[in-house]
């Protein structure tokens, strides 16, 4: 705020200056998380099954292309010089947030020097980069370069804007194309670092990521290259038959594998939660007794009812029966206090 009002007052009364204000981008809200995605798309694939023939069914199950981010990781401001060693080898030029090309020593002394001024004033920053790369699984044709190399950085500025530098160099060298990425976590306006408050935030940013960089690619291809970023539900499933068939093989390896000590140790375990839920069950029935109880204390009957005298009386009569009727037990809201009591076990 404070650099949106000096720029108002020194350019507000010269009318010379066509000037817009570069505002920071803020962070990113969780609207919808990752979780439920993957719930909501591996409830949508069982009900399909339901309703596929074999042949259909095994269709579905065909792989469809996902886009693909790597997280490389944090790097220290060593790592990030052999990082940056690594993508720009002899010394071929990289593309900053600006899209021009420059020599990647420069933006790595500028780095560096900036790097050094943090950590003397703040020791504990220790990760002054991130490294992620960006791939898609098809042939290293001209055509695909540029589309990959352009929805890359449309996908940077898109969702971290201008305010983080980065610098981003094209491979080519293994068998999928892809575009390695160093951003600096240094908010040029801020200062502040990027960072995440909790685990559904980062996956959100990385979940918008790839929504985005699937969406450019879309686009600069003119629908050309179709990816997919919904949770892969087949992979889950390929990894359950992967387990279960492990599980399989050391069964049949194992001949002196006892199985009905597995089942009783199941089944014990079993038992003791279905105990626990019975007390607990018999307990929320003892606070419903004496809720009865205290209804009964507390009902008014017509003939005692006194009206109020005042608005104080009439706030005070109203909060009492809002009272009484949040705590009255009805079917609903003690089968729903079970439940809740059974899950938090």
């Amino acid at each position: 705020m404070a650099l949106e009002k000096s720029y108002s007052k020194d350019f507000e009364s010269d009318e010379l200056f066509d000037y817009e204000i570069i505002k920071p981008k803020k962070t990113l809200k969780i609207q919808y998380t990752y979780a439920k995605r993957y719930y909501k798309e591996a409830e949508k694939f069982a009900k399909n099954l339901t309703q596929l023939t074999q042949e259909e069914f095994m269709r579905l199950r065909e792989p469809q292309k996902q886009v693909v981010i790597k997280n490389i990781g944090n790097m220290t401001r060593l790592h990030s010089k052999r990082a940056m060693d690594y993508i720009a080898k002899h010394g071929e030029l990289v593309r900053d947030e600006f899209f021009s090309r420059v020599n990647y020593n420069d933006i790595a002394e500028q780095w560096n020097e900036q790097f050094e001024r943090i950590l003397e004033k703040n020791s504990r920053v220790k990760n002054c980069t991130l490294h992620l790369v960006f791939s898609i699984d098809e042939n290293c044709n001209e055509k695909n370069l540029k589309i990959l190399e352009l929805s890359v950085y449309q996908t940077l500025t898109n969702t971290l804007g201008y305010d983080y530098p980065f610098i981003m160099k094209l491979h080519t060298h293994q068998n999928n194309p892809h575009v390695h990425v160093i951003i600096n976590k240094t908010n040029k306006i801020t200062n502040k670092q990027l960072r995440f408050n909790s685990k559904d935030s980062c996956k959100e940013f990385y979940h918008t990521l790839r929504e985005t960089f699937k969406d450019y690619l879309f686009a600069n291809s003119k629908g050309e290259l179709q990816y997919s970023n919904t949770p892969n539900i087949h992979k889950a499933i390929k990894s359950i038959e992967t387990e279960l068939d492990t599980l399989e093989a050391q069964a049949r390896n194992n001949k002196s594998f006892r199985h009905e000590n597995y089942f009783y140790k199941v089944l014990g375990s079993t038992t003791s939660q279905i105990e626990s839920l019975k007390k607990r069950e018999n307990a929320l029935f003892d606070h419903l007794d004496s809720l009865k109880n205290l209804l009964e204390k507390t009902h008014w009957e017509k003939e005692n009812f006194t009206p109020p005298t005042n608005e104080k009386e009439f706030n005070q009569q109203l909060k009492e029966i809002k009272w009484l009727n949040k705590e009255t037990p009805t079917p609903k809201n003690t089968y729903k206090k079970i439940q809740k009591l059974a899950v938090y076990k």
